[in-house]
C-alpha cells in the first residue's frame, strides 16, 4: 500500500518502499507528485502576493490621511492634491497608482483602519521600514471610544480578500452593510 504525505491540506502521494525503482507507476506518482507540489505553492504566492498588494494599498490609504490631517499645502487640498500625487508618482514611474486608485487607496484605509492589528501587517511592517512607523501607525489606526469594531476578524479579510474585494466592499455605504457582505 501507498503511503501518502500531508502538507498543508494537500495529500501528496508517497511511494512504497517495496516498489520497483523505475517503474512507470512510480515515474507518474513522482510526476503527479511534482505537479501537485507546484500547484500548491504557486497558490501559495499568489495569496502571498494578493496580501502584500492589499497592505501596501492600506498603507498608502494610511499616508494621504495622515498627510491630509497635518494640513500641509492648504492651497492644493482636495482634488488637486490627488491630481498633482498622481502626476507625480507617474513621473516616477509608478502608473498603477493614479488618481482614481489613490481614493480608493485612503478610502479602504478609512473604512478598515483596524487591518493593522493583523499578524500579516504587522509581519510586513517589521520586514519594511523601522518601529517607528509601527509605533505612528498603531497610535493612530485605534478606534475611538465608541467605535463599531468589524466583526469579521481583520486577519482573516486581509489574507483572504483581494484589494479588488475590498473596493467592492467600500463602496457599501456603512460598515453594517460591510460586514453583511
Amino acid at each position: 500500500k501507498d503511503k501518502i504525505m500531508i502538507i498543508g491540506r494537500i495529500k501528496f502521494p508517497m511511494a512504497n518502499k517495496n516498489s520497483k525503482t523505475g517503474s512507470t507507476d512510480n515515474l507518474e506518482q513522482l510526476i503527479t507528485t511534482i505537479q501537485k507540489t507546484n500547484e500548491y505553492f504557486l497558490k501559495q504566492v499568489q495569496k502571498q502576493l494578493n496580501t502584500a498588494f492589499t497592505f501596501r494599498n492600506w498603507l498608502i490609504g494610511f499616508y494621504l490621511v495622515q498627510y491630509e490631517q497635518q494640513g500641509k499645502d492648504r492651497a492644493a487640498y482636495g482634488k488637486q492634491i490627488y491630481k498633482a500625487i498622481d502626476a507625480k508618482l507617474k513621473s516616477k514611474g509608478l502608473k498603477s497608482l493614479g488618481e482614481r486608485n489613490l481614493y480608493l487607496c485612503k478610502d479602504f484605509y478609512s473604512a478598515y483602519p483596524e487591518i493593522l492589528q493583523t499578524v500579516s501587517a504587522k509581519s510586513y511592517l517589521s520586514d519594511f521600514q523601522s518601529n517607528k512607523i509601527q509605533q505612528t501607525l498603531s497610535a493612530k489606526s485605534n478606534r475611538k471610544p465608541g467605535q463599531q469594531a468589524n466583526a469579521i476578524d481583520p486577519n482573516l479579510l486581509l489574507t483572504r480578500l483581494s484589494f479588488s474585494h475590498f473596493i467592492e466592499l467600500i463602496k457599501a455605504d456603512s460598515p453594517l452593510r460591510r460586514r453583511f457582505y
